[in-house]
């Protein structure tokens, strides 16, 4: 079971970084922050409300199913429309009223997530009113219904601002620690846990596991804030430039290297025709590159390799 919990970590860490450099990709291409990752927070929210619904109809409460499904969208929705239309107030600063581009402008998520809270409260009291059948429990309904609301909808609106305030990269950090806490608590209490920190209410929880799930989330924040972070684009610099000097610089081993994986085709080259031979030579020959630091040339050391000891005239 361990096993396939670390596995299983792994895995969902690879997908997430995999769809957050589609976000970012999507951002540099369209200029749309987020359009990547909102789908897969649509997607998690919709069997969370399933959840919640349920557990609020154990305990008594009939929350509305179809609204809770509706207001949760609308809060994450609108809250991430929130910068787009900022920035189109700021396009069509000529098309549109001052008073109305003035809200635009100041438009942020927090305020367009609780303008939609109150939105969802309104129709929440409205729909309520409709089904009253005896007093007592409407209430009750409206609380499991606004909690549900708040508990995944407003929750997740910090989600879309780390995204957008912070970008990829701490979304990405945030991630990380939530998972890594999680495995760490799993890891450490599986293998060390012995003293019950809530046996009511889950018996497989210990002590030990909750300062383990600190110890991997606090580890694993320091490690992409203040090392990976900060050092991300020297480390692709640092990781890019040896690799392509490596390929344009001149040295002992550049000639060698080219001369036995072009001396590999001259058992090839007496099949070619003599016309296309001599273009190929012609062209080898044409395009030969500065020599920089005495290095001999590409096009002739592949032309040697490929004549052997027998040199054409043209070459």
């Amino acid at each position: 079971m361990l096993r396939w919990r670390l596995l299983l970590g792994t895995v969902i860490i690879g997908l997430v970084c995999l769809l957050g450099w589609f976000d970012w990709y999507f951002e540099k291409r369209f200029g749309i922050v987020g359009i990547g990752l909102l789908p897969l927070l649509i997607g998690l929210l919709i069997p969370s409300c399933a959840e919640l619904i349920t557990l609020s109809r154990l305990a008594g409460a009939r929350p509305q199913r179809l609204l809770v499904y509706l207001c949760t969208l609308l809060v994450v929705i609108m809250s991430w429309l929130a910068p787009i239309a900022s920035g189109w107030a700021e396009r069509a600063l000529t098309q549109v009223s001052r008073p109305r581009m003035e809200f635009l402008m100041h438009a942020t998520c927090g305020s367009w997530a609780f303008a939609a809270l109150g939105i969802s409260l309104i129709l929440v009291f409205m729909t309520e009113i409709y089904r009253f059948k005896r007093p007592g429990v409407s209430l009750i309904h409206v609380a499991a219904t606004m909690f549900t609301i708040v508990y995944l909808g407003l929750l997740s609106v910090f989600l879309i601002q780390i995204r957008l305030v912070g970008g990829i990269g701490y979304l990405v950090t945030f991630l990380l620690t939530v998972k890594m806490g999680d495995t760490g608590a799993y890891t450490i209490g599986r293998l060390f846990g012995r003293t019950k920190m809530a046996p009511a209410l889950s018996p497989g929880k210990t002590i030990e596991g909750a300062v383990g799930a600190l110890f991997f989330s606090c580890f694993t924040s320091w490690l992409m804030f203040c090392q990976i972070l900060p050092n991300w684009s020297t480390w692709m610099r640092t990781g890019i430039t040896p690799v392509r000097r490596t390929v344009t610089a001149s040295g002992p081993a550049h000639p060698r290297l080219l001369q036995s994986s072009a001396a590999r085709l001259r058992c090839s080259w007496k099949h070619f025709p003599e016309k296309h031979r001599m273009n190929t030579k012609i062209c080898l020959q044409g395009c030969q590159p500065i020599r920089s630091n005495g290095a001999i040339p590409i096009p002739t050391i592949i032309s040697q390799a490929m004549t052997g000891p027998e040199r054409s005239s043209i070459m």
